[in-house]
């Protein structure tokens, strides 16, 4: 879908905003990223928006007797899909770029408009099953979430606070303030998003490469054991590092390090 509750603002004329606007059966493709699986990450319009698209997408405008664009949305991000438009995108300076002339030409499978709007319904009616029971889910963890702050609350709630952290620590560091470039493969890189109250969420993880790595552990080099804490967003939420999983900092986080003699650290 396409959210409307942040967009940005330029100056434009009158001229440009006429031939860049959105129209209710327009497609938005991405087709620039750092991230190779947000390229070609599509959605359909569902109404006219009195607003431009900016330089990273691709707009489609479907002929609408010919194509549903709910179909062409859902046949786009499927796995067949998404595995030819990775294929087809091409990196450059740690970005993902996919070529309207390389996209335009590429084949679609194209039923008659009647089954096409079958389709859709059919998949609507499973995706949404499927959303019913991922609500459920996240009520369930949040509710998990609740449990294990009650249970963290009745445990050190009493105690009294009396020890400097920094006293019981080889070192407390935080990020290099910079954005790490990101690749498809790597070593991981661990940041805001992928850190849970007490786990690191393996898929949320993205990677960098050997030479990002080395500059952003000059610090200090994560270890098995080692507490990484956000310390913008979701202040506080903190991970202890598992084994085998070797990551330097991302953005935002800091780290704790203790069991360890500093200099063979460093």
């Amino acid at each position: 879908s396409v959210d409307l509750s942040d967009l940005k603002r330029a100056p434009s004329s009158a001229e440009i905003a006429g031939q860049l606007c959105l129209r209710a059966g327009d497609l938005l493709l991405v087709r620039t990223n750092g991230s190779r699986d947000l390229v070609g990450r599509c959605a359909p319009v569902t109404r006219d928006i009195d607003a431009s698209f900016a330089s990273y997408l691709i707009r489609f405008r479907i002929l609408e007797e010919v194509a549903d664009v709910r179909y062409l949305s859902l046949m786009l991000g499927s796995p067949v899909w998404r595995r030819r438009l990775e294929a087809e995108a091409a990196s450059s300076a740690g970005q993902f770029n996919l070529s309207l002339g390389k996209l335009a030409p590429m084949p679609v499978a194209l039923p008659p408009l009647s089954e096409q709007r079958r389709i859709v319904g059919a998949i609507e009616e499973a995706l949404s099953k499927l959303d019913a029971g991922d609500a459920g889910l996240r009520a369930v963890r949040q509710r998990l979430r609740r449990m294990r702050e009650s249970v963290l609350a009745e445990m050190f709630g009493a105690l009294e606070f009396t020890s400097p952290l920094d006293t019981l620590c080889d070192a407390i560091v935080d990020c290099p303030h910079s954005t790490a470039k990101f690749v498809v493969d790597g070593r991981p890189c661990v940041d805001t998003t992928c850190i849970e109250p007490g786990r690191v969420v393996m898929d949320r993880l993205r990677y960098v490469s050997e030479e990002t790595w080395v500059k952003r552990v000059r610090r200090l080099v994560p270890q098995e054991g080692d507490i990484v804490f956000a310390r913008e967003g979701t202040i506080g939420t903190a991970v202890s590092l598992p084994s085998g999983l070797d990551p330097c900092l991302g953005q935002r986080v800091g780290q704790v390090a203790a069991e360890y003699d500093l200099p063979a650290r460093v």
